[in-house]
């Protein structure tokens, strides 16, 4: 208020909380519309304006509960239980990154016992070590990194016994061959995998996926759930004290939806088929065309295709197809063109 322009200065902060706004709506408002244009009743929708017009319109809708008098308890609520569903979702993630992928390959490898014996062990002892700290009254501190130091140290022993008697009936395995494999196998594959469309990856990314990452958002989850109100009672579920309904009801159910849904994808994946391209719609909407030709020499020896010959997808000619593309980055066409030689092709 001091400074020179006064008031346009807080008009200026309004506007960029504003803008702060929108650029958040615009996320959320892309993700929804892309999950619903890729999925199989994308086609069904008249066009991209409309469903973000109707996204908006329900959000708007949505959101006015928090322009009423209990609005900032309503954010507030909503606020508080959205951070379990972030963590958790982030732990799932990255637990699917750092040690789903490619466990199949590691079971051929290393067989069911180690691998899932090393699973057990690292976020048993995790699970295991939370309930002290954050579960048990009291300085338990030491209690619970003494726990996880037991239960992860007797998983690996067991681990590593059962790779012992691996490395003594296949004279051709080697000890540190089983435990890279075991420890960094798989997000390293992985990595090398995201390098290809990426760029360089470094290897400290793999490591903290596998054995930071994961273990520190369980932490940080079961910190939230234990917190306790002032009256001492867990904040899940009775979170400032608000009324139950529709406070804490609105709030928990937020959260559990979330964990539902994950669950449910987890038992019976096939129910969110859904929101998948159907084949022949992926095949429809590829710009990829497969054709057959008739090569015929030109120039330095390459095998030459004439472009005007080619069909188009819906009936475009080349022309038609270079002025209004499937994509939005360039007219070119891209054709499949099998011929029996190694010759170059040139289109």
């Amino acid at each position: 208020s001091t400074i020179p322009g006064g008031l346009h200065w807080v008009r200026m902060l309004f506007l960029s909380m504003i803008m702060i706004g929108l650029d958040s709506a615009f996320a959320l408002v892309e993700g929804v519309a892309s999950l619903i244009e890729d999925s199989q009743y994308g086609n069904a929708v008249p066009s991209k304006a409309v469903l973000v017009a109707v996204i908006c319109t329900l959000g708007f809708f949505g959101g006015l509960v928090y322009t009423t008098d209990a609005g900032l308890i309503f954010l507030d609520t909503i606020d508080f239980y959205v951070n379990f569903a972030v963590l958790f979702l982030g732990f799932c993630k990255a637990i699917s990154a750092g040690w789903v992928y490619g466990m199949g390959k590691q079971m051929e490898k290393l067989g069911y016992s180690v691998v899932y014996g090393y699973f057990g062990a690292t976020f048993g002892s995790i699970l295991f070590a939370s309930m002290v700290w954050f579960g048990v009254k009291g300085n338990t501190f030491w209690l619970g990194l003494l726990s996880l130091i037991l239960i992860y140290g007797a998983g690996v022993k067991y681990c590593h016994s059962i790779m012992k008697t691996l490395v003594d009936e296949e004279k051709g395995i080697d000890m540190k061959f089983l435990v890279e494999e075991l420890t960094m196998g798989n997000v390293l594959e992985l990595r090398k995998e995201l390098q290809s469309s990426v760029g360089y990856m470094p290897w400290i990314w793999a490591f903290l996926m596998k054995h930071v990452i994961p273990q520190v958002l369980l932490i940080l989850f079961f910190n939230l759930f234990f917190s306790k109100s002032a009256h001492g009672n867990l904040d899940f579920g009775n979170y400032n004290d608000y009324e139950v309904w529709p406070y804490q009801v609105l709030g928990v159910s937020c959260a559990l939806l979330v964990f539902l849904t994950v669950f449910i994808g987890m038992a019976y994946s096939k129910l969110f088929n859904v929101f998948m391209k159907t084949p022949e719609a992926e095949e429809k909407d590829s710009d990829w065309v497969d054709v057959d030709v008739e090569l015929t020499d030109k120039d330095a020896g390459g095998d030459y295709v004439n472009m005007a010959d080619i069909d188009q997808p819906n009936g475009q000619s080349v022309e038609e197809r270079k002025e209004n593309p499937l994509d939005d980055s360039s007219g070119d066409v891209y054709v499949n063109v099998e011929h029996d030689d190694d010759s170059p092709v040139l289109a």
